[in-house]
């Protein structure tokens, strides 16, 4: 029976020990990050004699991970698509930086000249406003090619990051292997750990799914079933450029293009909002810069200016021409497609964004869209072609040494860096040279033979008009309209983006919540085993004693 007694106690003393470092451990990984708590599953011997404890247990359940990594990867898509477009929102729509100050005072310049067009210090500030427009125009294309910087690094980095956390995965799956023993159930706790927080790092940046395999491995797949992670090996995501514009990226693995199969992460929202938000207002802004410049040149030159000389455009786009976006997709891989950007004749029917579809070939047929008001005009070829083209502001080539087919579409946008370079025509440098009369007479003093009528502002109340009248897209809209439904567009799609976020948010802290309830360490609870496992301890050692004085009065009755 002392015998009994002892080895119940000494399993007991064993249990206890281990039990009291296991929850030293839990406790000294409070704060560390991804640590799940560990317990030890103890069973009875068969018998009754004694205790037996299996491997280290840590407490994880699958169900409540996979809500993390989902929600992990939805709120970091919508975070990143919103803190990008509140930088767009507020660059756009502030008095500081926003188009809209600088756009009245110079049209109050104008109407302030069409009032009064014999007062040369009146033109002179018209002269001076025009520049401010100009200049502001320059600034907020800047700052959004900036941003447009932004995304191309945030995408760089971010890719280079993934691959680092798949290579990291694959090279735990090797560990984990080795160190797992499935019939004892032993598996390295902390690499398992680790490998779910690299996991839920990735998922921040690309939506993902997991699947565990026999040998304690984890599959690791992207968006669309694409395969980040197998085992030991590790596949390489990479950043590719469009086939005719470097800065179009698109996201491959395995050679597969995968971006438009991304449903999450911060990828996702660059992307998106690069789509969505910063493309478009980079057009937009164009179309507004290019429409209001020859609108403006159209009616200057119609006029005379102060001393009766025809009048001079206004506006013109800079010394270096604005680089037109060109993206589509081709049938032959060795096509070579180009843009160059047109001054435009007329802003009537300008539009942002175009698209070239290609519908027959041997001879070559085309349609041209105006995707900004929905028109087109079929059945060009490549006579008629480039007339529509160079009206609707840009000139397009194909080259190298493929050929377009049928089917080919390409998107074009001769807008999309227009405001980098406008600008007061250097022409103009003296008041005296706008354009405000309708009417000049003839002059047998002037060296021109003409002489200005200052008192005409016929033409100058058809430029203060501009900034109202209905002269873009068609008769629809007008230059402070456009510009308003772009700061209306970008600030309600952050609105969007914001209440988005908030959900998102909140999915996101009950998830991690969940998580820390079901396997986070909890120092009360700790506390209180670290007390009973104690007092286990304490038990089991004075049994052990007790056994042993029992077994002396024993011996000593045998004597």
């Amino acid at each position: 029976m002392s015998a009994s007694v002892i080895g119940n106690s000494v399993s007991a003393l064993q249990i206890a020990q281990r039990n009291l470092s296991t929850v030293s451990n839990n406790i000294a990984n409070v704060n560390t990050e991804g640590y799940s708590r560990q317990y030890i599953n103890q069973t009875t011997q068969f018998g009754g004699d004694g205790v037996k404890a299996g491997p280290n247990q840590r407490v994880y359940t699958q169900f409540i991970d996979n809500q993390l990594i989902a929600s992990n990867s939805a709120f970091s898509d919508v975070d990143q698509y919103h803190a990008m477009s509140t930088q767009v929102d507020n660059i756009l729509a502030s008095t500081d930086t926003g188009l809209m100050p600088s756009m009245k005072a110079f049209f109050n310049a104008v109407s302030d000249v069409a009032n009064n067009p014999s007062s040369l210090a009146t033109r002179q500030v018209m002269l001076s406003n025009g520049e401010a427009l100009a200049s502001r125009f320059n600034g907020l294309q800047t700052s959004l090619s900036e941003l447009d910087q932004q995304v191309a690094s945030e995408l760089d980095s971010d890719i280079s990051q993934l691959n680092n956390y798949a290579a990291a995965i694959a090279d735990l799956n090797v560990k984990i292997r080795a160190m797992s023993n499935p019939s004892t159930g032993m598996v390295p706790n902390d690499l398992m750990d680790q490998r779910d927080l690299l996991i839920n790092k990735v998922a921040g940046l690309a939506d993902v799914s997991t699947l565990v395999q026999t040998d304690g491995s984890m599959a690791v797949f992207l968006g669309g079933g694409q395969p980040l992670v197998l085992g030991a090996n590790a596949s390489k995501v990479e950043l590719i450029s469009s086939q005719f514009n470097q800065a179009d990226k698109t996201i491959k693995i395995n050679g597969e293009d995968i971006t438009a199969n991304l449903s999450g992460g911060k990828i996702k929202g660059i992307l998106h909002f690069k789509l969505e938000i910063l493309d478009p207002a980079k057009q937009q802004l164009g179309l507004v810069a290019v429409s209001m410049a020859t609108q403006f040149n159209t009616i200057s030159q119609s006029g005379y200016d102060f001393n009766g000389n025809e009048g001079l455009a206004f506006f013109d786009f800079g010394d270096v021409p604005p680089v037109v976006q060109v993206k589509g997709q081709s049938n032959d891989t060795a096509l070579e497609v180009s843009a160059s950007f047109v001054a435009p004749a007329s802003a009537g029917s300008l539009g942002a964004v175009y698209r070239l579809d290609v519908t027959g070939t041997v001879p070559s047929t085309y349609t041209l869209s105006n995707l900004t008001d929905n028109t087109q005009v079929a059945g060009l070829d490549d006579s008629t072609l480039p007339i529509y083209t160079q009206a609707a502001g840009f000139d397009i080539s194909f080259g190298g040494a493929g050929f377009v087919t049928a089917g080919d579409s390409f998107t074009i946008s001769p807008t999309y860096n227009v405001a980098k370079g406008i600008r007061v025509n250097p022409a103009i440098t003296r008041p005296e040279q706008i354009a405000a009369a309708g009417t000049r007479t003839t002059s047998a003093t002037s060296s021109t033979g003409y002489a200005g009528v200052p008192g005409d502002n016929t033409v100058a109340v058809q430029l203060a008009n501009i900034e109202s009248n209905s002269f873009m897209q068609n008769g629809t809209i007008s230059l402070t309209e456009s510009y308003g439904n772009l700061v209306s567009t970008v600030g309600s799609k952050t609105h969007i983006a914001n209440i988005s976020r908030t959900a998102q948010e909140t999915l996101l802290k009950q998830a991690q919540t969940a998580k820390e309830n079901a396997s986070g360490v909890n120092l009360d609870q700790e506390a209180a085993d670290l007390i009973k496992f104690q007092q286990a301890y304490q038990a089991a050692a004075q049994t052990i004693s007790l056994s042993k004085e029992l077994f002396q009065t024993m011996m000593s009755a045998m004597r």
